[in-house]
């Protein structure tokens, strides 16, 4: 015979209520000082783009790495076109393959002190590692864009602009000299290109030849665009000694004559002149977290398994932010000061209990060094960098830990993690140059998500009352397994996290 519902809730109601907690106690002791050590890695490779799990390479994927999507080419197509006279034709550096992958490793140490039988002040500093690790390969099949050579060593524009200064020289002397004062259409083109020379010149050189601006493209010497531009510094050239009589004028520029090739793609990144990237080889980094002090208090600790606490705390700006260049970095914090006010509720019968938890975070605007674009524009160059106001979005976080006791002291966790964080927004700094390219208030589009992270783990709290009723100190251990579920609205990292937690307490002083 089956047993009726009502039964089995009598046969549960009728099982002593399990006092002693199973999860990680929420206060110490007063007078003692909790000791924690922990550690979580959560390493991706995938993430979820308003709900659709695609690469984290996958917004760098290109099967036409360059016009109109790629803002280092399109900042050539606009300087060429300026050159030219005419806007140039849909440039290309072909198709673009890349893999991404996360690595994030945090190392916990937490101190925490029973100032009274209910308030527990806590510190929690985290140290983070951090890398995101990349590979980049091109595809020239369909390129028509290629390194500048002078980037890559190539004195042919440097000689191109001295023999130019030493023309027009040349061409100012035999003005003077009253060369052209027979001719007054002549001599009126002489004034005209003397005029306008050091301006052409300059133009040149930004674009070709100076580290700090040069385009890392060209196009291929093969293409229109290619054909057309060394066509005009030719024809540029050529008057000097055609119509007005300066001789030695004879440099010319070399464009690239192939696209850009596996072994070129590292520096491509890493021009400060191209996407300003650090390069992609590089160490980890290992650095300070956001630190956060706070509080808990035990608000109500009933005989009936009925548990509540409130919690607040406050986070420092000790982490490092997502840096500006390196390729899709992570931080090792926010760097913004921020608040948290919290509740925890939980209710044991038995072997059986269940610990929910809701909680407020807001934090505060701060400066920080980005690079302006979207969220999915991720191969910015390094003239897009500039310092803006970030004003963070509020967080809300829903929380429920059910949990089994299978021996004493021991039980089986499980994890269901839901969170709403609010957009974020950006705005311009008093004092700060603006940058070219890239529209502010765009970049907090897709910045809003929502996620559900659900996990299974085990946990060890033992108060430390021994079996002659003797009271010694507590010990707490935990091991948990965590991933991404579901998402909504915006980019979320979609990692697999393992966490690792031993506690220990001491004697500070007496009650």
């Amino acid at each position: 015979m089956r047993p009726q519902p009502t039964l089995l809730l009598a046969l549960l109601a009728s099982v002593p209520t399990v006092v002693a907690g199973q999860l990680p106690f929420l206060t110490a002791p007063v007078g003692t000082l909790r000791i924690e050590f922990g550690g979580r890695f959560d390493p991706a490779s995938r993430e979820r783009a308003d709900g659709t799990v695609r690469d984290l390479a996958d917004p760098i994927r290109r099967t036409d790495w360059g016009l109109p999507g790629d803002p280092l080419v399109r900042d050539m197509a606009t300087r060429l076109g300026g050159l030219l006279g005419r806007p140039v034709t849909d440039g290309s550096l072909g198709a673009l393959g890349a893999e991404l992958e996360y690595q994030r490793g945090t190392g916990l140490i937490g101190l925490a002190v029973g100032v009274t039988p209910r308030l527990t002040v806590a510190l929690d500093i985290p140290i983070v590692s951090i890398r995101t690790q990349a590979a980049l390969v091109p595809d020239a099949t369909a390129a028509t864009l290629g390194r500048n050579p002078a980037t890559l060593g190539d004195q042919s524009a440097a000689a191109y602009l001295g023999q130019l200064d030493v023309a027009l020289d040349a061409l100012a002397v035999r003005l003077g000299e009253g060369a052209f004062d027979g001719d007054p259409t002549l001599r009126a083109d002489a004034e005209a290109l003397l005029a306008e020379g050091p301006a052409f010149r300059a133009a040149l050189d930004a674009f070709l030849v100076d580290p700090a601006t040069a385009s890392a493209v060209l196009p291929l010497a093969s293409s229109q665009d290619g054909t057309d531009l060394l066509g005009t510094l030719a024809a540029y050239r050529d008057q000097f000694g055609t119509r007005f009589g300066v001789e030695g004028f004879t440099a010319q520029v070399a464009l690239p004559t192939a696209a850009v090739t596996d072994a070129e793609v590292e520096g491509l990144l890493t021009a400060p002149t191209g996407y300003g990237f650090a390069p992609t080889t590089d160490p980890p980094l290992v650095a300070l977290g956001d630190v956060r002090l706070g509080a808990t208090y035990a608000i109500l600790d009933g005989a009936d398994g009925l548990r509540a606490w409130g919690e607040a705390g406050v986070q420092f700006p000790t982490g490092t932010a997502p840096r500006p260049d390196v390729l899709r970095d992570q931080g090792t914090g926010t760097r913004e000061w921020a608040i948290d006010l919290g509740g925890v509720v939980e209710i044991a019968r038995g072997p059986i209990g269940l610990r929910s938890r809701i909680g407020f975070r807001r934090g505060f605007a701060s400066e920080r060094e980005v690079r302006i674009g979207t969220v999915d524009e991720l191969l910015l160059p390094a003239s897009r960098t500039t310092l803006l106001q970030r004003t963070p979005g509020t967080l809300l976080r829903l929380e429920a830990f059910p949990y089994l006791r299978i021996a004493d002291h021991f039980a089986l966790v499980g994890t269901a993690r839901w969170m709403h964080e609010g957009e974020t927004s950006w705005s311009e700094t008093l004092g700060t140059t603006p940058t070219s390219g890239g529209v502010i208030a765009a970049m907090g589009e897709g910045t809003s998500r929502r996620a559900l992270v659900v996990g299974l783990g085990l946990s060890y709290a033992h108060d430390g009352v021994n079996r002659e009723g003797e009271r010694r100190m507590p010990v707490e251990a935990g091991l948990g397994i965590e991933r991404l579920a579901a998402s909504s609205g915006g980019l979320v990292a979609a990692r697999l996290t393992t966490t690792l937690r031993f506690r220990v307490y001491k004697r500070l002083f007496s009650r």
